[in-house]
């Protein structure tokens, strides 16, 4: 499990995009004593996702 600073540098982004992307319920994490855990696959799978969706060249037109 990762907390959202240790989530952030793993997946090269601010602390408040991770925090953005839990809140708006697109990346899955569970709160645990008073701070917020997620799974590294989770991660992965979310960072990845958004890297295509934010990539121009992964666009498929036509």
């Amino acid at each position: 499990m990762l907390t959202i600073p240790q989530a952030a540098a793993r997946a090269n982004l601010h602390d408040n995009t991770i925090r953005n992307a839990i809140a708006a319920g697109a990346l899955p994490a569970t709160k645990a004593g008073g701070q917020w855990l997620i799974e590294p696959e989770e991660l992965d799978a979310w960072a990845s996702a958004r890297t295509r969706r934010e990539d121009p060249r992964s666009r498929r037109d036509g």
